[in-house]
């Protein structure tokens, strides 16, 4: 069987059996389409040796995209990652053994990643001042909603009314959302319950009311955040918002919504440890569980409670959102310079 005819026999299996989500299909089928088949599909798949990988590592590495700029080390790293996969199923489902899978060393050099970068104490506030003001509470509601539980954009995105309890104050997080397609969230871990502050509280109720005016759905069953025609936000709309936002404030770093999780990772390591890191962000491994015990509610809370106390509660009706006033409550745990 040749490679080209497998690919399509190991494609149709992974979907039958559901062993990826969608997602991952649609990122990694143009890998397969661009690289991959066009330079091996032709072989047989028991004569994919390392050689033969050796010679096609060699192609991609000076391969360039559509405007001359070359692959980023990450994605070739991810081309590869696929063809491996691919090759150490071929024995389970073809009965081939493709040795090169499994002894095969990868070694290429291209873009390095771009720095992930993140937003300090400062820049969070002074971003959620600017958010609020431009007076888009459904923009400014979400923004919020990153910043103050550092949430995946799937697990906001995928957010239903009926998981938003404004009475009890907590997020049940409990689905994740990519490209239209709902699933469960990443892992294990991810299942949680976050705690809403008062000012998010506000701001959340502020939303739905919102929402409601413009005639959308606000039933249990509808999405918290829609997009304009009541679907769910897709994560590139997000982030191109939000880089306006970031942009609007003066803040001039590139920051995507998944950068808000990498600042709430430090903000609560600093303040309430590595446990309560975990638990807040839904990195909680088994092992860490039996070591530590679940992180509660009102742990969580209280961390939150000090990393975000300095935060106004929104008030609507006024001509202007009131100042933030950086650090000015929630003792010496309250955000302020010397937390980044």
């Amino acid at each position: 069987m040749t490679l080209t005819a497998y690919a399509r026999f190991w494609l149709d299996d992974a979907k039958t059996t559901k062993r990826a989500r969608r997602a991952f299909f649609d990122t990694r089928l143009p890998y397969l389409e661009l690289h991959i088949l066009p330079a091996l599909g032709a072989l047989p798949v028991g004569q994919i040796d390392e050689p033969t990988l050796s010679a096609w590592r060699r192609k991609l590495a000076s391969a360039r995209k559509a405007d001359g700029e070359p692959y980023a080390q990450t994605t070739l790293a991810s081309i590869w990652s696929l063809l491996r996969m691919m090759l150490r199923d071929a024995k389970s489902l073809i009965g081939v053994r493709v040795d090169a899978a499994w002894s095969f060393r990868w070694r290429v050099v291209g873009v390095p990643p771009r720095r992930k970068e993140r937003l300090t104490a400062e820049e969070t506030y002074l971003l959620l001042a600017h958010a609020l003001a431009q007076g888009d509470v459904r923009w400014a509601a979400q923004v919020w909603m990153h910043a103050l539980l550092g949430a995946r954009h799937s697990e906001v995105s995928a957010l239903r009314m009926g998981r938003v309890d404004l009475d009890a104050g907590v997020v049940h997080i409990e689905a994740s959302q990519v490209q239209g397609e709902f699933n469960l969230p990443k892992t294990k871990g991810s299942m949680r319950k976050l705690p809403i502050g008062p000012q998010l509280l506000a701001l959340l109720s502020e939303h739905i009311k919102r929402l409601g005016e413009l005639g959308l759905p606000t039933g249990k069953e509808a999405l918290l955040f829609p997009s304009e025609v009541g679907k769910p936000r897709f994560v590139s709309v997000t982030n191109a918002k939000l880089q306006e936002l970031v942009d609007g404030a003066g803040i001039e770093k590139h920051i995507t919504s998944h950068s808000f999780r990498h600042a709430m990772n430090n903000f609560v390591r600093r303040t309430g440890g590595e446990v309560a890191a975990r638990g807040l962000l839904g990195h909680v491994t088994d092992e860490m569980t039996y070591r530590y015990g679940e992180v509660d509610l009102a742990e969580k809370r209280d961390v939150v409670a000090r990393i975000f106390g300095g935060l106004p509660t929104p008030q609507f009706g006024l001509s202007a959102p009131r100042p933030l006033e950086v650090g000015t409550s929630g003792g010496d745990h309250s955000m302020s310079g010397d937390v980044e």
